[in-house]
């Protein structure tokens, strides 16, 4: 009853024993953070960041260039995404990138 509760709803209800959406998005924003400082104080112009789709979702609902809800993200397993901002200042201040691009998965699927 509660995991369906929380599938119906999964903005306001957190599953049994998990994080609430606003929590998850606290982690998540807290870890964004943390990698904009790092990489502004160490002049890093790329990083990887290897996550799940969730994480993926919110971080492009946030970042990317076009407005898009959670869910309108279409995020496939093992699918990447690389952003880009047109300065580093842009990007210290958290603003939505301006280059998106999808990255395919470049492993061979089947071994």
């Amino acid at each position: 009853e509660h995991y369906q509760k929380w599938i119906e709803h999964p903005f306001t209800t957190s599953t049994s024993d998990g994080e609430s959406f606003s929590d998850f998005t606290n982690r998540i924003n807290e870890g964004w953070k943390k990698v904009r400082e790092e990489m502004s104080s160490s002049l890093k112009t790329r990083a990887a960041i290897v996550t799940h789709g969730g994480v993926i979702r919110y971080v492009l609902s946030e970042l990317a260039p076009m407005k898009k809800e959670f869910w309108e993200w279409e995020v496939l397993h093992g699918m990447g995404f690389e952003m880009e901002w047109p300065t580093l200042e842009a990007f210290r201040r958290g603003d939505r990138c301006t280059l998106l691009r999808a990255v395919p998965l470049t492993e061979n699927p089947h071994g």
